[in-house]
């Protein structure tokens, strides 16, 4: 009978459940769900349980990539613990290796990486038992183009100091400062929603001895791989050359060390050359170099750099929210909180953009109907934006309008959704993949029915063992009329 963590490798190339395969990798066998029409009542497929004991007809296969690069491989099938009764799967994992010792959870006494001295080898190792809360901030409260660091914070009840130490010996052998970590989910149809990524700043261990009886609750700080980029760079000069040169270029010097596996770069733009060389930060260089291509700098939820063109775009509905079950829009979302608010915070209606060459270059856009109706506004979301390096005017030019055209009548817009999944248990499948640059379109039916389309630019969230609460900060594009 099959069961849950069986996994079988293959010693070479085939196709398996539509899934192509190779030498090294590994095919997990799961429980396959009763389709409608499967199988016959005492059939195994009819009544077979979810938890074990399958027999052939029960199962598929899952394929788990060896030549993945590691922020592409998923944690194995029946990782991490059950998510409520919803069937998903939460995983928090570590990514360990390159010592010549055992590494927490892999090997078991007497066997070779025990106590052989041999390298463990680089990988991902659950370390998701004991957690009791999780709180994940990624992006910005106002969609400005300079994005906040993520920040993923971690708390778990460890009462026997099996998960975490920050002395050795038993240090060692268990996640420690420096080390990646990441949240994820598996759906029921094993499909994998990585949430956030990022390396391990602090852990905090209080003084509890295991004769106390009290509860020893550890608590771990990450922050996105973005973090490791505050790295200071001394008599800084580039020549002039395309922005995706240059941000390359500042990347590697910055001690990027995580690979670039998604990286793609939107239209280029020519640079011109830095005029003296001068002290920078490779983060805040690496902001500059975006900004001055209209692009904006942030990593993706599996930790990988990500280069998007700002202001953002607006795309496909990924969500429809309201404040009240709605029969008109029976896909809705529910949300517990919807704040409309009509303020001046995100109005531009003078934007303005300038280059570091001497004299300046000189870059402007204005919206002579929004001035007269609000006056001049043009110190917002990092405007003026001033010392950029583009060459071509035409380049400056294009980011000015863009910034004009969307800001420039956005007086009133949603700030910010809230979402639970006690409260309305679809929001899971969206907050489970819910980035920022996300479509919602927002509607409130109170006083009287309103919707605003809009553009997710921050989440705050809280994910305990079988809830996720979610804060979605916005910024519309819905013009105010």
């Amino acid at each position: 009978m099959y069961q849950p963590g069986m996994a079988w490798t293959m010693t070479g190339p085939g196709t398996v459940d539509g899934q192509t395969v190779a030498a090294g990798d590994l095919l997990f066998v799961v429980h396959r769900g009763r389709l409608y029409g499967d199988g016959t009542y005492g059939s195994g497929l009819y009544g077979s349980p979810p938890d074990g004991g399958w027999s052939p007809v029960d199962v598929r296969f899952v394929a788990w990539y060896l030549a993945a690069p590691p922020a592409d491989q998923p944690p194995f099938p029946y990782s991490g613990c059950k998510f409520g009764d919803t069937g998903w799967w939460v995983i928090i994992d570590c990514y360990f290796g390159g010592s010549a010792s055992r590494r927490y959870g892999q090997g078991t006494y007497g066997s070779g990486v025990y106590g052989g001295g041999q390298a463990a080898g680089d990988g991902w190792f659950d370390v998701t038992a004991g957690y009791t809360d999780i709180k994940i901030s990624r992006g910005s409260a106002d969609g400005d183009a300079t994005i906040d660091v993520l920040e993923l914070d971690v708390t778990w009840y460890d009462p026997d100091w099996a998960g975490w130490a920050v002395t050795p010996p038993e240090s060692w052998t268990r996640p420690f400062v420096g080390c990646p970590i990441r949240v994820s989910f598996y759906d029921p149809g094993w499909v994998w929603h990585p949430r956030a990524a990022g390396s391990i700043e602090q852990i905090t261990d209080p003084t509890v001895t295991r004769a106390s009886g009290e509860p020893r609750t550890v608590s771990v700080q990450a922050f996105g791989h973005v973090m490791d980029l505050t790295r200071t760079l001394p008599a800084w000069q580039r020549p002039a050359e395309l922005a995706s040169a240059r941000f390359a270029a500042l990347l590697a010097a910055g001690g990027w060390r995580y690979g670039t596996p998604s990286l793609v770069y939107p239209p280029d733009v020519a640079l011109h050359a830095d005029r003296a060389a001068r002290d920078v930060v490779a983060r805040a260089e690496l902001d500059r170099t975006a900004m001055s291509a209209g692009w904006t700098f942030d990593t993706d939820r599996r930790g990988s750099p990500r280069l998007r063109a700002w202001p953002l775009a607006l795309g496909p509905v990924a969500a429809t929210v309201v404040d009240c079950p709605d029969p008109a829009l029976p896909d809705a979302l529910l949300a517990t909180v919807i704040v409309f608010t009509a303020d001046e915070s995100q109005l531009l209606n003078i934007v303005t953009a300038t280059n570091a060459l001497e004299p300046a270059t000189i870059c402007q856009a204005t919206d002579p109907t929004s001035i007269a109706i609000y006056g001049g506004r043009d110190n917002s979301l990092g405007f003026p934006a001033t010392g950029l390096a583009f060459a071509n005017p035409a380049d400056g030019t294009a980011l000015v309008n863009r910034v004009r055209d969307r800001y420039s009548r956005i007086v009133t817009h949603v700030e910010p959704v809230a979402a639970d999944t006690w409260v309305d248990p679809a929001w899971l499948a969206v907050l489970a993949d819910v980035d920022t640059g996300e479509h919602l379109a927002v509607t409130r039916h109170h006083p009287s029915t309103f919707t605003l389309d809009s553009i997710v630019v921050g989440i705050v969230e809280r994910i305990t063992p079988d809830r996720i609460e979610s804060v979605l900060s916005t910024t519309t594009t819905t013009p105010t009329t």
